[in-house]
């Protein structure tokens, strides 16, 4: 599926123009109609509206081209304002636009029109839009992104075009190994002070880049600093807040864990530890871009400020553990608790590494690995040669480090710190596991290193 974005316009000399694209000529409106048209039912399309389009007298006059119902409506907005912003939904539900588009989509506004002043917050129609492409994508998980900026550079467009760049990140950090969706911008030749009758729509593919870093640091997880900020501005009183920062911390905590496992080169933990279902993560995806909407439309005249950057960091946080889940699940990679895991299922780990493009990680494991099973002694015995079917501390086999956690040993071993891993063999293999007393130690290690 394709979807296709632009900002909704209403001017009295709404007019049918021909728009030319990839050779094919179209009489239309606007020129994502011709897009629309193009791709056919492969497609969908969605209006940008801001909420102030119908404040404005010029659509009433003499000279309108706008039909007598909808200029009927729209004087009845002009003497009820306030009768209108109370639910102005409904008024752009009969946009004669709507009838070629599959859905749109009302956005603040920043400005006076008509002694009626707006004061919203450009970050608030950011995450509007951002909110409505992601859960879009959640519900049709569409391939291909087409962004119409031939509207004007205004403030709404781009608000629009930076919706789409977190947008992109959204959506390839839960696809890392998978395919992503394409974005495109496209835009018509100029229109107004043009002689030409035919105007040609380009599109140019846009591609933003992501690596593998974490959205959020420790500090937006010591004393649950970015879930109660979250918790705050989502709800006005105490109901739910509780149950809701809760859960939201344990997330950051999950994911702080296993991405900076991942990123350590320490992949005992990603065995050790629980991880969340993609589908669990999700559904707390979706509820936090509802509470957001709901915050969001409770004022049309004012927005809620929300801080853009806090809730950029919990979506890409959320989308980047769910590409983790994902990628997990695909190489059956499994938390084992106190039963350990061998270290012929760590080798795999490796497949983990190259969907990262975590290369370093192969080799640094790799040496690690070599070090357990092959190097020996001052006997000539390795490792396996020492071990029985008990677990044992890896320290009583391999000495030279000390009788106490040292981190540094803890991330220069692959995270097989001596003092605190548990080894023994079982049918010839080796198994290794964290004591139990000591993996909130690490746990603690890898959020503070993420």
């Amino acid at each position: 599926m394709k979807l296709i974005y632009q900002i909704g316009r209403l001017d009295p000399q709404m007019k049918i123009l021909k728009f030319r694209y990839k050779g094919n000529e179209y009489d239309v409106e606007l020129s994502l109609f011709a897009l629309k048209r193009y791709f056919g039912n492969c497609a969908r399309l969605v209006l940008i509206y801001p909420v102030s389009l119908p404040l404005n007298k010029s659509l009433i006059n003499q000279n309108s081209n706008l039909n007598d119902e909808l200029k009927k409506q729209i004087e009845k907005i002009l003497n009820n304002k306030d009768e209108y912003l109370k639910n102005p939904t409904e008024f752009f539900s009969f946009h004669p636009h709507n009838q070629k588009a599959n859905d749109f989509v009302l956005i603040h506004s920043i400005g006076e029109y008509e002694k009626v002043k707006f004061e919203s917050s450009y970050d608030d129609i950011v995450l509007e839009i951002l909110f409505d492409m992601i859960e879009r994508y959640l519900d049709c998980g569409f391939e291909e992104v087409y962004i119409d900026i031939s509207g004007g550079l205004n403030i709404y467009i781009a608000a629009l075009l930076e919706a789409v760049r977190h947008f992109s990140i959204f959506n390839r950090l839960q696809n890392w190994n998978s395919e992503k969706s394409k974005i495109y911008k496209v835009f018509s030749e100029p229109i107004i002070g043009s002689t030409s009758t035919t105007y040609e729509i380009y599109e140019v593919p846009v591609e933003f880049k992501v690596f593998y870093s974490s959205p959020i640091k420790k500090k937006d997880i010591d004393n649950y600093q970015l879930s109660r900020k979250i918790t705050e501005s989502l709800f006005g009183d105490a109901h739910n807040r509780q149950e809701f920062k809760n859960k939201i911390q344990r997330y950051f905590k999950n994911f702080a864990v296993h991405f900076s496992a991942i990123k350590n080169a320490t992949p005992l933990a990603n065995y050790t530890f629980e991880i969340d279902s993609s589908c669990d993560i999700e559904k707390s995806l979706r509820e936090i871009i509802s509470l957001g909407k709901k915050k969001l439309y409770e004022n049309w005249l004012k927005s809620p400020q929300l801080s853009k950057e806090e809730f950029l960091k919990i979506l890409h946080s959320l989308s980047f553990y769910k590409g983790i889940a994902k990628i997990f699940k695909c190489e059956n990679i499994n938390p084992t608790g106190d039963c350990g895991v061998s270290l012929e299922e760590i080798k795999k780990f490796k497949k983990v590494y190259e969907v990262f493009g975590l290369n370093l990680n192969i080799t640094f494991l790799g040496n690690e690995i070599w070090k357990l099973t092959e190097a020996k002694d001052d006997k000539n015995r390795r490792l396996k040669d020492k071990v029985s079917d008990d677990w044992k501390p890896l320290n009583e086999f391999i000495n030279g480090e000390g009788n106490e956690f040292n981190p540094r040993n803890f991330f220069a071993h692959a995270g097989f710190e001596r003092t605190i891993t548990e080894v023994r063999k079982c049918n010839g293999k080796l198994y290794f596991r964290y004591m139990a007393q000591e993996r909130d130690r690490v746990k603690d290690q890898l959020k503070d290193n993420c």
